[in-house]
């Protein structure tokens, strides 16, 4: 824990893929390593374990399917912004993307703050790009 008074930056070289669909975080890794090759390119497959995989790496852009297995985008972005305050992390920039309309709840948080944005598959490698380039500048 970061005792100091001093906001722990986020990771901008480190991203984070969650999406339960093996194909959407393969096709999403590789179009990542071959436009952004001097970044970190982590996946998870659940929201459990996405969050996880942020407590280890305090990633500087999260790409967060809404519906997922055993944790939802929802409630993993909820322990994301717990985690962040209990360790005085800066909080990562969050692109949720889902193929189904958002809950009220997402478009609030997207809307509240334009570090994180809503993203609707199919998406295509240049949206996805101009979308993370933008939370990485």
């Amino acid at each position: 824990m970061n005792t100091s008074e001093e906001l722990v930056p986020r990771d901008k070289s480190k991203l984070l893929i969650v999406d339960d669909e093996d194909l959407v975080r393969r096709t999403f890794q590789r179009i990542l390593a071959s436009e952004l090759p001097e970044h970190q390119i982590e996946a998870a497959s659940d929201g459990a374990e996405g969050v996880e995989m942020f407590r280890e790496g305090h990633h500087g852009v999260i790409l967060l399917d809404l519906y997922l297995p055993i944790m939802n985008g929802l409630d993993a972005f909820r322990q994301i912004e717990l985690e962040c305050k209990a360790r005085n992390w800066e909080m990562p920039c969050v692109v949720f993307w889902s193929g189904f309309y958002p809950p009220d709840t997402i478009k609030n948080i997207v809307d509240s703050n334009p570090a994180h944005y809503m993203l609707h598959k199919p998406v295509t490698a240049k949206v996805l790009m101009d979308v993370l380039n933008q939370r990485l500048a």
